[in-house]
């Protein structure tokens, strides 16, 4: 079974492949929305699925609200962070908005261009296992994470849910070089993954910079 996945994901772009892999979701976490592009996507493939959507900046969560307007029946949105802690956390605001993270800028050699902090906010921050408990969602098929270096702390945050085998697959963006100061790299998520019984299916829309690779996207599924 794996030997013929694997054939039927070569050449695949990161969504098809997921649309193979899990053809029929119901509940879709998509964590660092930014301004909806993907939700919307994952909208449109996945008519049967409904999509919660997170984001922890607030002119990105405005605008991925507004673009989002005509899926209000099969979607929630919620303005705020996700990470291993129910709380405030403090948001670095950078010049490009796809950038902003809890965690502060590293290595500038590693970057597509040059990106500097504006500011800081404090913003609402929640876990996954609460947020999941507290809404009553059983099981999530699709965990998708684009929060720039902070994957990890937001998987430490749903510690119960991989515990009891509660999401079927993760879809994270993962970084080969420290681009935030202190950030786990793409071993460190695979290994803690790992403990959890998920595997690595593969790397997607791969980056490099300045001759190394920098960052990707990966698919990890539950099970052997």
């Amino acid at each position: 079974m794996i030997n013929l996945l694997n054939c039927k994901l070569d050449n695949c772009s990161l969504l098809q492949s997921q649309k193979i892999i899990l053809p029929n979701p119901k509940i879709i976490f998509d964590v660092g929305m930014h301004h909806g592009k993907t939700t919307q996507e994952y909208l449109e493939v996945f008519p049967d699925a409904y999509i919660y959507g997170f984001e922890a900046e607030h002119r990105n969560f405005l605008i991925g609200k507004k673009m989002l307007d005509g899926y209000q029946s099969r979607l929630t949105l919620t303005e705020s962070a996700v990470s291993n802690i129910c709380g405030k956390v403090q948001l670095n605001i950078n010049t490009h908005d796809g950038t902003h993270s809890i965690l502060d800028i590293g290595k500038q050699q590693y970057w597509s261009g040059l990106v500097t902090t504006k500011k800081r906010e404090e913003v609402s921050s929640v876990t996954l296992d609460n947020y999941c408990n507290i809404n009553d969602i059983k099981h999530i098929d699709i965990l998708k994470m684009d929060i720039q270096g902070a994957e990890l702390e937001a998987l430490k945050g749903a510690k119960k849910l991989l515990l009891k085998n509660k999401i079927t697959m993760i879809v994270a963006e993962v970084e080969f070089r420290e681009l935030y100061k202190t950030q786990p790299l793409y071993e460190d998520i695979a290994i803690y993954l790992r403990t959890y019984g998920y595997r690595l299916v593969g790397f997607y829309d791969s980056q490099h910079v300045g001759g190394v690779l920098s960052w990707a996207d990966a698919i990890f599924l539950l099970g052997e």
